[in-house]
């Protein structure tokens, strides 16, 4: 009797694991070769998959970025302490010195009067207009920053209250809340991403397993004839699954392609939009773990979506019935 007609339990382990090979192998080859056997269907079916899979890897891409853009805001947690009147400079610095020791706070600085007005005219143009004021009408400040662990709303709350009373303290300003703003809107288009990735996956599980409900009841027959000569449930599904598989991972191939390509795109606009507020900030390309997730995430949803149809398909057909 030949290796492959004895059976698998009668075989050394060696000749088990090549016939397993071989048998995926042939059942890969032939799910692919099936679906090059529809030029028109199966890049249509790819696509689907493709455009569905990059809707969500977009938001995700998009709250990335946005995320790295805001680095660079931990300015806007900084409380502006203006001083009263005019005073002294030794004064500022000592209040400034004192405020420093709280321990709630990470540095304060203190900006003279004529450092600030420097500061607003380099940064503003107003130049001539400030010269024909005659004097300097900016007050002393003191640029607090809070420590990362007293920065919640609360605890910022509280340390401006405890500041605006110091007798030396003519008003606090806080501007930080539209960061915050920020990124809560950050964190919505993340959580936007998850909810819209989850729905999306089973639109693709829905989209492969008709796909793979067509695909059997074409071949009813042959599948049959195969139950009749013996063949189980599970080496008739294994093509099948492969065919899911297929769709999956090029349909994970085509949305990392399409994502990257909206990226590509999309980084010339965001660019100059960005060089208009003086930032020289560049759109990042997706990352390689949300890549992979993509592609990965195709082809295991791809092997679900099959398994279950193929699956229910199957214990519906008997050999000898003819629906």
């Amino acid at each position: 009797m030949s290796d492959r007609l004895r059976p698998m339990q009668k075989r050394p382990l060696d000749q088990q694991l090549r016939v397993w090979w071989e048998q995926h192998q042939d059942a890969a080859g032939s799910a692919l070769r099936r679906l090059l056997t529809a030029p028109l269907a199966s890049p249509l079916t790819i696509a689907v998959i493709g455009i569905a899979l990059v809707l969500p890897a977009t938001l995700q891409v998009i709250a990335d970025n946005a995320r790295v853009a805001s680095h660079g805001l931990d300015a806007a947690l900084d409380v502006s302490v203006y001083l009263k009147g005019r005073l002294p400079d030794e004064q500022g610095r000592s209040l400034t010195a004192q405020i420093s020791a709280r321990p709630d706070i990470q540095n304060a600085r203190y900006v003279s009067s004529a450092e600030g007005l420097a500061e607003f005219r380099r940064w503003s143009g107003l130049g001539p207009s400030l010269d024909a004021l005659g004097r300097n009408p900016l007050p002393a400040t003191i640029v607090v920053r809070p420590r990362a662990e007293f920065a919640d709303p609360a605890a910022i709350d509280r340390l401006v209250a405890s500041l605006q009373t110091l007798p030396e303290v003519d008003q606090v300003q806080f501007d930080g809340l539209w960061a915050r703003r920020y990124g809560s809107l950050v964190d919505a288009v993340s959580r936007l991403a998850e909810i819209l990735g989850g729905l999306l996956a089973v639109a693709v599980l829905l989209i492969i397993g008709n796909t793979v409900r067509l695909d059997v009841d074409a071949r009813r027959h042959e599948i049959d004839v195969m139950k009749l000569v013996g063949a189980s449930d599970g080496f008739v599904r294994r093509p099948v699954l492969y065919g899911g598989l297929w769709y999956g991972l090029l349909g994970g191939i085509a949305g990392a392609g399409l994502l990257e390509l909206i990226v590509l795109l999309a980084r010339g606009p965001v660019s100059r939009v960005a060089a208009a507020y003086g930032s020289a900030y560049s759109l990042s390309a997706p990352s390689l773990t949300l890549l992979t997730l993509l592609v990965m995430g195709g082809a295991g949803l791809g092997w679900i979506g099959a398994w279950t149809a193929a699956t229910r398909q199957l214990q519906a057909i008997e050999p000898g019935r003819d629906d």
